[in-house]
């Protein structure tokens, strides 16, 4: 030990551990697409980092940084050995080890054919705006049923009003119509024989309030005749 560090060897140096190595590949069964080698220069490797931390996650429950670094330091190789790949994680992924590695070969070699980009990735992305222009198209035609039921609800409502102001006009015109040909405002209407009934009566009422002054007037006359007639007699006499 110097320095502070430790010192020793990589499986790849360690002949023990290659030996193991070279021993498990022989044993193991592999998939056939594991014979095609990988340019990982024609790889978007941020695209397949982030499909590797979702898959570890999915994998173990948790986000594991040791586990994601073993792998991106494999894919840093110029020469990524997938088998290899499985056999060191193994220990980590256990029973799942060789359907993770299998799923990663199997996008890289989709990328180096689409761009960098895996296939899947594109019609995943694809299925994805689908659904999305689905789910607001749903949307849209949800609010827009809602806002024609509103308009519809104000509209019978608007009717509904209109044709009580209607009733309550004709109820009016009705009501003024009955009362102008029945009575009209000011004027009293009698039964026959009632009319004639108080018209007599009003004229003896009058002639018995006009016949006393009557009375007074004609000996009033009287005796302004009578004085009259004394003055001339008077004047004779002289």
């Amino acid at each position: 030990m110097s320095g502070g560090f430790f010192r020793g060897t990589t499986s790849e140096q360690d002949t023990r551990f290659s030996d193991k190595s070279k021993k498990m590949k022989k044993s193991l069964k592999f998939p056939p697409h594991f014979d095609r080698k990988v340019n990982m220069n024609l790889v978007k490797r941020e695209v397949i980092s982030i499909w590797i931390r979702e898959q570890v996650i999915s994998v173990i429950g948790f986000e594991d940084e040791v586990i994601v670094g073993m792998v991106e330091n494999f894919l840093s190789s110029a020469d990524p050995d997938p088998k290899e790949m499985q056999i060191q994680l193994t220990g980590f992924l256990n029973t799942k080890t060789a359907k993770f590695v299998s799923e990663l070969w199997q996008l890289l070699l989709s990328a180096m054919d689409n761009d960098g980009i895996p296939k899947e990735f594109i019609e995943k992305k694809k299925e994805e705006l689908k659904a999305k222009k689905i789910e607001e198209e749903r949307i849209f035609n949800e609010i827009r049923k809602r806002q024609e039921m509103i308009q519809q609800a104000q509209q019978a409502q608007q009717q509904l009003i209109n044709a009580q102001n209607e009733m309550k006009y004709e109820s009016n015109n009705n009501n003024n119509g009955h009362n102008n040909t029945s009575q009209p405002v000011g004027l009293q209407v009698y039964e026959p024989g009632q009319a004639a009934r108080r018209t007599k009566r009003a004229r003896q009422s009058k002639w018995d309030t006009d016949e006393p002054i009557k009375a007074k007037d004609y000996n009033n006359n009287d005796n302004n005749n009578s004085a009259n007639d004394n003055n001339r007699n008077n004047d004779n006499n002289n």
